[in-house]
């Protein structure tokens, strides 16, 4: 077990209870009377935020020693100050129950000055690792005054050392030491403090908690109090995804959480940073400092996150206006979670932490004998969370105590899946454990290899998780486990570890590997091989998140990326992006019905116009032929199968030069285009079409009468005529839509800003059809 002496410094408020503290009393409150570490000096006061108190130390499960002390101690003994601090220390490590100790220099900057020049300096080491305070206003030691009401700052009494105080649960004064008792410090606590202590519980002054369970919520890591990763795909969705948005936030290992379409995310420098879901426009941020390990989590109208170096914020979600904070005295890579108006997080200090959700004051404490990385799950009253020393423990949500501990061979850095009664958690030991919710005892064991860091998934069958290789001839992959034996039934090799947890969307399991790579595997294990992957360009050890019909994962590369599930065509709305294969249907659309005007044409009136499609009903008749394809495609690119929506329609454009596709032989038909590659798309495809060389073949491919026939181009009225101002000189696309813009054709805003980085929607698609339908005539003039 590792405890922390916390050495302070006093000021503020002066409390004035009648007489001295003394054993039997409580202790008044003190949340106004700041102690301030002395590594912030000098101290600046910053409105709404608090820099501590000692009700961060208090314990309802145990007990606080707190110590007034002095760097210059009387008789001049340099070793004394030193080994006051090292009793405090070896006495809080001596018990069975949590204990902080406390040292307090109530002598303002001077005294927190003169201490750390005496660590400094001093060739006698502390025992253990304590953590220096200080106190910025001097003579008035308000937290020495809240248990010595009349010392210092003119109030008749000298502020005296040493001074001890045991505080129990309730706040209550269980033992004082006195300035002046002879009796070793180290021999005064082994007889003071109590054999055992009984929990006095504090309980939360609200009930917020995480937001139920919807298909547009994801609210901390795990998605659940319970951390269950599952989400259903939605309705009038087809199984596959395209990029709807990238947008970089700074690099992290955490995932994001999400509440009323915004993403709350915590990054490395950046902070905490809030983006809007649909569109991947950045909201807000909120420098918290390093926080790339930990998800925050939303609950009421409040986000919570945690640092790396062990401080945990509370903030509006709203607007990110502070509310509280809380040092943790250890680094922090454990995600928070809240249930029933109470914040649960673990510490690399190897404490778990219950703190009150709406004011950050310590409900409980307590203390593995580990570090501890894993996140903890609530559920049915009961906080589960594993340790660096080897054990999953379950403890009471409310008091903070034990109800029972689960022993494995190595570290717990998995955070463990709740489902009904069963406790599903990995171990550093190479395997997953199911174990009973109440009794801690096994249901099975299933032997992996390496590492188990991966947080399990659940469904009716299986149990998901990835695995790290670490020792020579290992190897590291996916894994699907069954559920009732424990049994592994399949597994993926993957190109490298897997520290990301899986998440369960529809009939697929999410995960993302160090390779750089993000995949989709079976949920029934239909096939082995992934379904299909996304690359990014680093680690994704975060795990993924799915909102309604977006997946979202975070890199290490330092983008946020959005995968936002595709619809069918029956269902598209305006502001729904539409899939590479929808082009190809335009270009196909814009070359076969002009090729079909020229030859009416040919065949009708001299002066005759003729117009293509307006886009509402070409929309109709590409959905009906989507629907009822006439003649089976045979000539597809790799990626493209028959039966896929659109495949008549990318064959004709391959077929007729009009598109081409990539380099590896794919089409990538489901991808998003931007407004540029559809703008270029079907600019080069007018551009053929209008030449006369293309009326030339086409009259002799039909057999058209003799007639001289033009594909003409007529400027709409009041439509701009000057390149798009937003398009670089040297871009791919520029000179293209330089030529479509100069008759009027190309859509841009009332800035002549063409937005060519967007990604188009059916929208846009309607918007430029129609335009080129108002510029484009097909006239036989003989």
């Amino acid at each position: 077990m590792t405890m922390t002496i916390a050495i302070v410094a006093a000021f503020g408020a002066q409390l004035s209870p009648v007489g001295d503290l003394g054993v039997g009393d409580k202790l008044p409150d003190t949340r106004k009377i700041p102690l301030l570490s002395i590594e912030t000096r000098p101290y600046r006061p910053q409105p709404g935020r608090s820099p501590g108190s000692l009700e961060d130390r208090l314990l309802t499960n145990g007990v606080a020693i707190v110590h007034f002390t002095s760097p210059r101690p009387k008789d001049g003994a340099e070793a004394t100050f030193i080994q006051e601090l090292s009793a405090l220390q070896r006495a809080a490590l001596g018990v069975s129950y949590p204990c902080n100790a406390v040292a307090i220099v109530p002598f303002g900057e001077k005294g927190a000055e003169d201490a750390s020049v005496l660590l400094d300096a001093s060739e006698q080491k502390v025992w253990g690792d304590p953590h220096i305070y200080w106190e910025p206003t001097f003579p008035r030691p308000g937290l020495y005054r809240t248990f010595r009401p009349n010392a210092g700052g003119g109030g008749g009494r000298p502020i005296e050392t040493p001074l001890t105080f045991l505080i129990g649960p309730g706040r209550e004064i269980l033992a004082v030491r006195e300035p002046g008792d002879g009796e070793d410090l180290y021999a005064w606590l082994k007889k003071s403090l109590p054999a055992e202590v009984k929990a006095v519980p504090k309980d939360p002054t609200t009930n917020v908690s995480l937001p139920e369970k919807d298909a547009w919520v994801w609210a901390a890591f795990g998605r659940t109090a319970d951390r269950q990763p599952q989400a259903t795909r939605l309705p009038n969705t087809l199984p596959y995804t395209y990029l709807a948005w990238q947008l970089p936030i700074g690099r992290t290992f955490a995932s994001p959480v999400v509440l009323d379409n915004t993403i709350y995310v915590n990054t490395d420098s950046a902070g905490l940073r809030a983006v809007a879901l649909s569109t991947g426009q950045s909201l807000l941020a909120y420098g918290l400092g390093p926080s790339w390990w930990t998800s925050p989590a939303v609950a009421g109208p409040y986000v919570f996150a945690a640092t790396a170096n062990g401080t945990v914020f509370c903030l509006e979600r709203a607007n990110f206006r502070f509310k509280w904070r809380r040092d943790l005295q250890g680094l922090i890579t454990s995600s928070p979670i809240v249930s029933g108006g109470a914040l649960y997080i673990g510490s690399r200090n190897g404490k778990v932490f219950a703190l009150d959700a709406e004011t950050g004051e310590t409900l409980w404490e307590f203390q593995t004998g580990g570090e501890i990385s894993s996140s903890p799950a609530v559920s049915r009253g009961v906080v589960l969370i594993g340790s660096g020393d080897r054990n999953l423990y379950a403890i009471d949500a409310r008091t903070g105590i034990e109800k029972w501990s689960f022993i494995t061979e190595g570290a717990v850095d998995s955070s463990p899946t709740v489902v009904e009664d069963e406790v599903v958690f990995g171990s550093f030991d190479g395997a997953v454990y199911s174990v009973n919710l109440q009794s801690g005892k096994q249901n099975w064991k299933s032997q992996l290899e390496g590492w188990v860091h991966s947080s399990p998934a659940v469904s009716d069958r299986f149990v998901y998780v990835g695995t790290v290789s670490v020792r020579p001839g290992e190897t590291q992959g996916f894994n699907w486990i069954d559920r009732k034996t424990g049994e592994r039934k399949g597994r993926f090799e993957t190109p490298d570890d897997i520290y990301s947890s899986p998440t369960i969307w529809g009939d697929a399991v999410l995960v993302g590997c160090r390779d750089y790579n993000l995949y989709a595997f079976d949920k029934e294990m239909k096939q082995t091989q992934p379904l299909w992957t996304f690359r990014t360009r680093s680690y994704v050890h975060a795990s993924p998140v799915v909102v309604g019909d977006t997946a979202l994962v975070a890199s290490f590369d330092g983008n946020l990326y959005a995968l936002r599930q595709a619809k069918p065509i029956e269902v598209w709305t305006d502001g729904d992006v539409v899939p590479r294969w929808f082009i190809a249907a335009l270009a196909r659309q814009l070359h076969k019905e002009t090729a079909d005007m020229i030859d009416r044409a040919a065949r009708g009136k001299v002066g005759d116009e003729l117009r293509l499609t307006k886009f509402d009903a070409l929309f109709k008749e590409v959905k009906a032929r989507v629907a009822k394809p006439d003649v089976p495609p045979r000539t597809l690119p790799r990626d493209v199968p028959p039966t896929l929506p659109g495949a008549t329609f990318i064959e004709y454009a391959l077929t007729a030069g009009l598109l081409t596709g990539y380099p590896d032989g794919t089409f990538r038909p489901n991808d998003p285009s931007s407004r540029y590659q559809f703008a270029f798309a079907l600019a080069s495809v007018l551009e053929s079409v209008a030449r006369p060389d293309y009326v030339w073949k086409v009259l002799g491919e039909r057999n058209g009468p003799p007639a001289q026939v033009e594909v003409r181009v007529v400027p709409p009225s009041g439509a701009p005529r000057t390149p798009p101002s937003d398009v670089p000189d040297r871009h791919w696309s520029r000179v293209m839509l330089a030529q479509l813009a100069e008759t009027g054709l190309l859509v841009m805003d009332d800035e002549r800003r063409f937005r060519g980085e967007r990604l188009v929607t059916l929208r846009d698609v309607a918007e430029q059809w129609d335009r080129i339908v108002d510029g484009i005539r097909v006239v036989r003039v003989k």
